[in-house]
């Protein structure tokens, strides 16, 4: 009986190293991508352009081209010419 243990724990020894290489790739996935910014909603003014609201909340690190693009996208805008006065967009929101 002892040598039918032996054997069942030397064939399951690789499906759990694959369990737990799977396990720490799944965590290791959380660690690696960047938080999800917060929206906030903005009034769009007179005079605003998609570009001046998209500099107004990058942070200094980040390019604007990025921050229009995620402005157009969560707000089913196909140009930065799309809005309008009065018009509330969901705006991504890294700045405290």
């Amino acid at each position: 009986m002892k040598k039918r243990e032996h054997f069942l724990h030397v064939h399951m020894m690789p499906y759990f190293l694959g369990i737990m290489l799977l396990l720490l790739a799944w965590f290791q996935l959380g660690w690696t991508y960047p938080a999800e910014p917060e929206y906030v909603q903005v009034k769009v003014q007179a005079g605003d352009t998609v570009w001046h609201i998209a500099s107004d909340v990058a942070e200094e690190n980040m390019d604007v081209r990025d921050v229009v693009s995620s402005i157009l996208k969560v707000n089913h805008l196909s140009g930065t010419d799309d809005i309008y006065p009065g018009q509330v967009l969901q705006v991504p929101k890294w700045k405290d």
